[in-house]
């Protein structure tokens, strides 16, 4: 099955730099950078029930190639079993000046874990406590409310007496 047009093809020899594509400035944006098919797609669909867009992307140069076209509200990078890749988009966010959040996720160690966040911290990102999987959905959903993107962002308070002046609602 062919791969959305907002994810990225797992990197082959003869798909040595797939092309990303990202969607025009409209929502908040995040990047889902997971090997896991499966776990990008879950991450993706609670974002994008809080009114986030996404970008699926297999790998850090993924992720990477991305930036280059558009900065993201928020990025989940996944530590896999190398986790060169991940300290590597780390840098490069880090020389970019990357200002917003980083969730880090995997199912690693402790001092794995650790570890490539003080690489974070060292970049001077703004690295969200580290989220170990497997997770539940409760723990993403509090994520975005914690940050105020996408649909907890977009809540507002409207005053009675504004709302019937201006014919909002009807008495």
């Amino acid at each position: 099955m062919p791969a959305s047009p907002a994810e990225s093809p797992p990197k082959t020899a003869s798909n040595a730099a797939p092309t990303v594509e990202v969607p025009p400035l409209a929502a908040p944006l995040c990047y889902v950078a997971d090997e896991d098919a499966s776990i990008r797609q879950f991450l993706s669909l609670i974002l994008h029930g809080s009114g986030i867009d996404t970008v699926k992307l297999a790998d850090g140069g993924g992720l990477r190639q991305a930036a280059d076209k558009r900065i993201p509200d928020l990025i989940f990078h996944n530590i896999a079993l190398d986790s060169a890749d991940v300290i590597e988009s780390l840098g490069v966010l880090g020389k970019r000046g990357f200002g917003s959040a980083v969730q880090l996720t995997s199912s690693r160690g402790a001092a794995v874990l650790e570890h490539v966040k003080g690489i974070g911290v060292e970049h001077k990102l703004h690295m969200l406590p580290v989220l170990k999987k497997p997770y539940e959905t409760e723990a993403v959903v509090k994520i975005i409310q914690d940050l105020k993107l996408g649909l907890a962002a977009a809540t507002a308070k409207i005053d009675i007496e504004q709302a019937l002046a201006n014919n909002w609602i009807e008495f």
